[in-house]
């Protein structure tokens, strides 16, 4: 004999809750360097010398827990929106920081276009032209 199920449901209660209004649905993080996506992404010189890649964007994303600084945003402000562009603007943050930190492995040492030389770890600030082009849009 197979057991019986019993399953029971109430009627649904009259939704007495008005959702938010969502004007924000989407951000972009652009970083508009002519060498951006080279640093993120690696590449090969015009001398065949491999760019390691630097991968600010993924590493970032990957150890950031977005759901939890978005709560936590939102618990500050009680605004879906401000919450959500205050959470893109955390992002922006670290993502800088990834950036500016001292944290990427280089095999060999170069010489930084003022002429310093970098070693490893080293940072992928060089002329800060990476770090200063991120463009954050909203839609």
């Amino acid at each position: 004999m197979s057991p019986l199920i019993y399953i029971y449901c109430q009627p649904m209660p009259k939704l007495s809750w008005n959702p938010p209004k969502i004007t924000t649905k989407k951000v972009v993080f652009e970083w508009t360097a002519n060498h951006a996506s080279i640093v993120h992404n690696g590449s090969f010189g015009s001398d065949n010398v491999r760019i390691f890649p630097r991968p600010f964007v993924t590493r970032t994303a990957a150890k950031t827990d977005v759901p939890d600084l978005f709560e936590n945003n939102f618990l500050r402000t009680q605004d879906f929106n401000a919450a959500f562009r205050d959470t893109a603007g955390d992002l922006a943050e670290l993502f800088t920081d990834a950036i500016e930190s001292k944290t990427w492995y280089y095999p060999t040492k170069t010489y930084r276009s003022n002429g310093s030389v970098a070693t490893s770890p080293r940072d992928i600030l060089d002329t800060k032209e990476l770090r200063d082009s991120l463009i954050v849009a909203f839609f």
